[in-house]
């Protein structure tokens, strides 16, 4: 006989057994816990792995793999949704929990959810239609004995949300217990979970935003009421977390290794369609002949054609399909705008809308970790009643899934957390005009919560990388069983190779890519997918919290709401009380120049950690991140910000512009890694070479390109190591190496270098890890009239390259059959590595790829445009600055070795010695503290320059070493001795000694702009940096890694340093101090306390070959 819902609550136990369940990331289970499961072979999904574990139960609860829970016989069934647990388990016990729920339809691979039908998506007509129906499930649970000294008294109010930090997790009675401190007032409280949430995962230390309701005198999240929001100040889009209802292993695979999905015709059109379908609604321009003028325009922008071009799209075609849409939009306007409706079907929405309130509306909503933009929101009117409603456009079919339903719920729950009226959503389908109203209920606002929180598991995860570094696996979800999806999947590639390490013997047999997924990675040998999956490792590491936020230089995403403007300036990432001067709107896109201000305009704006180009947040006092965007400019009372709106209509009187770490970069890093991944022949090279190391071949003779070189009237001006090392480059077939020790003269090598490979018929491909030195080369070519394309943004090009500049050059080509042409007969294209992401660079190969400072380039950010070329040139100076890597532990792993160092040895490289820039003692200092004697100077006039200052007056007798132009004073080390200072990044007596340097060097005639100041630390560099704007701006004050490629006939060099730490990386890099020493032409003046700077074995090791060491009196 079966037992009633009823008769399940009067058997339950006083206490219950943690669950113990199979997951792909488990942990061994204690020997006293056994649980058995059981898997049903013929579900459409994987089975687990065969490890299993029990948590402690202080310990966070688990998110297990896919089993199938069974019904147990004595079991009432009940439709359950829980998207924290993957799966369905069966547990062998007696009793079961009473409180499973009804739930809604918002996950897949939930604990007690079978899927009884998955429809793949429909990749040929709309990338967001799929749907999906869920089948019923049970749970059981047994005994295990619990403490019950957790009873505090109640301090936090969670009525409302509130963000906390988990101090204790235990469980018991069928409930686990959280303890929460408060982050905002630091008091102390528990919560009891309770039904559903039992199967959620925490960790002490998370920090979670709760809502809860009191209960018998206890705060309470339970199946109908409160919810949890695990890790919070993650924000995760509403697209990511609906889209992993089909397959969340490809959600967490499409975050890490973005841009390997490119965009189809189908996505393009859609997205197209939406820019058409928004900009007609907020011109309230309805008829034909004016919709049609947004085509044209549209038709007509330089986006449009470069759009088609990365799409392999027909001009004709596209245009087409844009105008066929035109009809739908009115019918759209004619049944649902006020004043212009006709009879609605039944079955769609009946009410109507009254105004357009918003466009792309952004959000970010920390209380539930989400973030999106609306496609639109209106106000509308049904029934009498007027309210703010989301609009979730859609352009495919009419499916109705729940991907798209959910994407609406989280709008809607999202705008309601704002402070907006709104209790339910729109789904529009225009192709169809079918308008659904989408309404909120508990159940599937917690259930999204839940599915949002299992997603941040693996995404968080993902970022605590951990040792063995080289055994790395990225942690994610069981992989589904479903042929046509996995087989036409963009990530079955990336999928199987972490599949190889996990191993293919766990799939179960009749998983599709227990066959799909060897032959996806034939190819690959398994030290290839180490390499990727190392490198996978180090990017997230780099992309970590700890690593973007290193030393204030951008702000966590947390700061908007944990802490206020004031606090934010104060950390230098916050411009704070600015008003709208004026905005534009850029007339060759959809973009708003919204130039600001002070709001008190005899306030100065700070913009010490600013500069143009950085990614910026902008934020007003009652609500974060209303838009991002860019600086396009910066003065000393404004700064223009591009963004995708226009400021002024928001009705708020002051903003707050924060800086963020743009994620373009990373996601651009991973895209170029995964490339090793590829059956291509381009990537079977790369990984030749690369990863396993084969030597490179060469012409076995280059006595035919001797002859040529040395008579050619573009070497005439090189010397013979110069001309060496264009000889084999020329000889090579695969790769070679150029080592340039300081002023050797690589740009003028390289640019001959060019030269002749165009003479020869070859195309080239030039970049550089920074704007400065792809444009260096292009304008000693644009000087001997050489013709090329710069890619790249034209406010990151030096100005007398603009009309070389894509946006120049490309914008009278109107179809993409031109832009292809001119793409294709161009034979030198300029752009930085981080620019390779170009749809020219792959849809070109060229003969060769010349990277200049390629000892600056991670190894990812290069691979793209090796990946580009037949073969390729790295050239650089290992002694000299190596990639810039924050996170310390990727950095102690290795991630800091460039690729020309992992390739680098005798038979492949060539040496350039003879330097043009330091005079004798300078480069004998350089040779003593690096280049063991290499360093050669190109001639006695080189050799034996020395300053040339105007007699001048000193008072100090150390002061007559700064101005003496006696050859054997250009290197002095001056002594400021004990230094008393609460700080050790910044030093007011060294700023003090270099002012007066400054004043003498000056007065004896020198030009400021001749001048160079380098210091370790941004804090002393900005401190510098106002005291010589007082005085002449023309002086360059900035860090070491500005001015590697530069040199100043002077460079001061300010230690800092006035205590002694245990662990100072930038002060024990030799390399960066080869780079500062090396700056100088003719007179290097180092300042510090040569007592504490002793301690550092790199300035010990400088200080012992120098022998002008003066003792300063006291400042």
């Amino acid at each position: 006989m079966k037992r009633t819902h009823s008769d399940v609550q009067k058997s339950q136990p006083d206490s219950f057994k943690q669950l113990k369940i199979t997951s792909l990331f488990s942990r061994v289970p204690p020997e006293s816990s056994k649980t058995i499961i059981e898997y049903n072979k013929n579900r459409p999904c994987m089975t687990p792995n065969s490890k299993s574990f029990s948590s402690p139960v202080s310990s966070p609860d688990v998110i297990p793999s896919s089993p199938v829970l069974k019904k147990n016989k004595a079991t009432k069934s009940r439709k359950c949704l829980n998207p924290v647990l993957t799966e369905d388990i069966k547990l062998k016990d007696k009793r079961t929990i009473s409180n499973t729920d009804t739930v809604s339809n918002f996950s897949k691979d939930n604990l007690g959810l079978t899927t009884k039908s998955i429809e793949k998506p429909d990749y040929d007509n709309d990338v967001d239609s799929q749907s999906y129906s869920f089948d019923t499930v049970s749970i059981e649970s047994s005994n295990t004995e619990f403490s019950t000294d957790f009873f505090l008294d109640c301090d936090i109010n969670l009525i409302e949300p509130h963000r906390c930090i988990i101090k204790k997790i235990e469980k018991d009675f069928g409930k686990i217990c959280l303890t929460l401190t408060s982050c905002k007032s630091y008091e102390e409280d528990v919560c009891y979970l309770s039904g559903i949430w039992l199967h959620s995962l925490f960790e002490v230390e998370d920090i979670v935003t709760v809502m809860a309701k009191k209960v018998d005198g206890h705060w309470s999240v339970n199946n109908d009421h409160g919810f949890v929001t695990r890790h919070s100040d993650f924000l995760v889009s509403g697209t990511t977390i609906v889209g992993s209802l089909f397959c969340s292993r490809r959600s967490i695979l499409a975050d890490i290794y973005k841009g390997l999905d490119c965009s189809s015709a189908v996505m393009v059109i859609g997205t197209l369609l939406h820019q058409l379908f928004q900009t007609v609604l907020k011109r309230k321009q309805f008829n034909q002949k004016d919709i049609k003028v947004v085509v044209d325009e549209m038709i007509n922008s330089p986006g449009f054609v470069h759009t088609l071009y990365e799409s392999d799209m027909s001009f004709e075609t596209t245009k087409k399909e844009l105008i066929d849409f035109i009809p739908k939009i009115q019918t759209f306007v004619k049944t649902y705008l006020v004043g212009n409706q006709i009879g609605k079907e039944k079955k769609t929405w009946q009410g109507e809308i009254v105004s357009i309130e918003d466009i792309e509306d952004n959000l970010w909503v920390p209380t539930f970790g989400v973030k999106g933009k609306v496609d639109i929101t209106v106000q509308a009117n049904y029934g009498g009643t007027s309210k703010i409603m989301p609009i979730e456009l859609k352009t495919g079919r009419a499916s109705g899934s729940e991907e798209h339903r959910g994407q609406v719920l989280l709008y809607t729950i999202m705008m309601k957390e704002l402070g907006m009226d709104v209790d339910s959503g729109l789904l529009l389908y225009l192709r169809e005009n079918v308008l659904t109203e989408v309404k909120v209920s508990h159940r599937e606002k917690r259930d999204l919560i839940m599915l949002r929180n299992r997603l941040v598991h693996y995404l968080n995860a993902n970022k605590m990388v951990l040792d063995p570094i080289d055994d790395y696996i990225p942690v994610l979800p069981e992989p589904i069983n479903h042929h046509s999806a996995c087989s036409k999947c963009p990530y079955l590639t990336a999928c199987s190779a972490v599949l190889s390490k996990e191993g293919f013997e766990k799939l179960d047999h009749h998983n599709p890519l227990k066959r799909l997924g060897p032959q996806a990675i034939s190819h690959l040998k398994p030290e290839h997918i180490n390499y990727v999956m190392q490198w996978t490792a180090f990017l997230l590491l780099e992309n970590s919290i700890e690593s973007t936020t290193r030393d204030n230089l951008c702000a966590k995403s947390s700061d908007l709401w944990t802490l206020s403007f004031v606090e934010r300036e104060k950390r230098g990432n916050c411009i704070s009380l600015l008003k709208i001067k004026s905005v534009v709107k850029e007339p060759r896109n959809r973009y708003y120049l919204n130039t600001m201000e002070k709001s008190n305009k005899s306030d100065k704006i700070k913009f010490i950690n600013f500069s143009v180009n950085n990614y910026v947040v902008i934020s007003t006092r009652h609500r974060n991140a209303v838009a991002t965007g860019f600086i396009s400019a910066i003065t000393e009372t404004s700064i223009d910000v591009l963004l995708d709106r226009d400021l002024s209509k928001l009705g708020s009187n002051e903003f707050h512009i924060d800086k963020y770490e743009s994620q373009s970069i990373v996601a651009f890093n991973f895209s170029s890694l995964a490339l090793l991944l590829e059956p291509s022949e381009n990537s079977a090279q790369l990984r030749q070479f690369i990863i396993d190391k084969e030597m490179p071949s060469f012409l076995s003779s280059d006595n035919h390109l001797k002859p040529f070189i040395k008579s050619s009237e573009l070497t005439l001006n090189l010397n013979s190591s110069q001309k060496s090392a264009i000889i084999k480059t020329l000889a090579a077939n695969n790769y070679v190496l150029i080592k340039g020790m300081p002023g050797t003269g690589k740009t003028a090598t390289v640019a001959a270098l060019i030269q002749i490979l165009v003479l020869m018929g070859r195309s080239v491909l030039v970049t550089s890890h920074t704007h400065s030195a792809v444009d260096n080369l292009l304008l000693l070519l644009h000087k001997n009239k050489i013709d090329f394309l710069r890619l790249g943004s034209k406010t990151r090009i030096h100005p007398d390259l603009w009309g070389k500049c894509d946006e120049v050059v490309s914008q009278h080509c109107d179809t993409p059959e031109q832009l292809s042409k001119l793409y294709n007969e161009v034979n030198i294209v300029g752009v930085t590595c981080l620019g390779c992401g170009h749809p020219l660079l792959r849809k070109r190969t060229f003969d060769v790829c010349i990277v200049d400072e390629a000892t600056q380039v991670v190894q990812s950010s290069v691979i793209a445009a090796l990946h580009s070329s037949k073969m390729f040139v790295l050239i650089g100076d290992p002694q000299q600055l190596p990639p810039l890597i924050k996170n310390t532990k990727a950095k102690e792993l290795g991630m800091d070795i460039s690729m020309f160092e992992r390739l680098d040895r005798p038979s492949v490289t060539a040496i350039l010695h003879v330097q043009y820039r330091m005079n004798g003692p300078i480069a004998e200092l350089a040779n003593k503290y690096t280049y063991n004697g290499s360093l050669q100077c190109a001639n006695n006039t080189v050799k034996h320059a020395t300053l040339k200052l105007n007699k001048t007056k000193v008072d100090d007798e150390w002061c007559q070493d700064i101005v003496s132009s006696d050859l054997n004073k250009s290197v002095l080390l001056l002594d400021t001795g004990t230094v008393n200072s609460n700080s050790t990044d910044t030093n007011l007596i060294e700023i003090k000694i270099i002012r007066k340097i400054v004043l003498l060097l000056i007065q004896g005639g020198l030009l400021a702009k001749s001048i160079g100041i380098i210091a370790p630390y941004r804090a002393q560099v900005t401190l510098l940096k106002n005291e010589m704007d007082s005085m002449y701006s023309d002086i360059e004050v900035s860090t070491v890694d500005q001015y590697q490629g530069r040199d100043k006939e002077v460079i001061i060099y300010s230690c800092t340093r006035n205590t002694i730490a245990k662990d100072v990386g930038i002060l024990n890099d030799k390399r960066r101090i080869t780079v500062a020493i090396t700056r100088a032409k003719h007179k290097l003046i180092m300042i510090g306390d040569v007592t504490i700077m002793k301690n550092y074995e790199t300035f010990n090791s400088l200080f012992s070959h120098i022998t002008n060491i003066i003792k300063l009196p006291q400042m």
